[in-house]
């Protein structure tokens, strides 16, 4: 029975850490994709509005796919894309680091636009704090490789 218990104590354990992670991770994802820096960058349907934006959630930091993340109402399309096949798609999100200690995190990405087109590339490296239930951008060097 003590066995029991104890197993059951470190299950709970683990699904508590798991959810502050995917939280954790949700939130800084969505403040990357929220930079002032990437919006003029981003696709855009006929009409004006914004098409959906992709994170190639696999290769090389793989992300759970049901994380809910949006840009102006429209959810982000999580895909895997082997980096051959990323020229078929407009505009994506590529995450080389995705770090998170207690209480900060490392994050470095690219945002490839333009592919179909003239292929360009914006790098990303990104500080965050968590400041109470919040993560807040600490450090940013955003460079634009046109």
């Amino acid at each position: 029975m003590k066995q029991f218990l104890i197993l059951i104590l470190i299950l709970i354990t683990t699904r508590t850490v798991m959810a502050q992670s995917r939280q954790d991770q949700t939130q800084i994802l969505q403040k990357c994709i929220e930079l002032p820096e990437l919006q003029k960058y981003f696709p855009l349907e006929a009409d004006g509005n914004l098409k959906p934006l992709v994170i190639n959630y696999w290769h090389p930091v793989p992300f759970p796919t049901d994380l809910t993340l949006s840009q102006n109402g429209k959810n982000i399309l999580f895909r895997s894309m082997p980096m051959e096949s990323g020229k078929y798609s407009e505009a994506y999100f590529l995450f080389n680091k995705f770090e998170i200690l207690q209480g900060s995190s490392v994050v470095k990405f690219e945002y490839r636009y333009d592919n179909l087109i003239q292929p360009k590339v914006i790098q990303v490296a990104l500080g965050f704090i968590k400041s109470g239930e919040a993560w807040e951008i600490s450090t940013k060097k955003v460079s634009n490789q046109e």
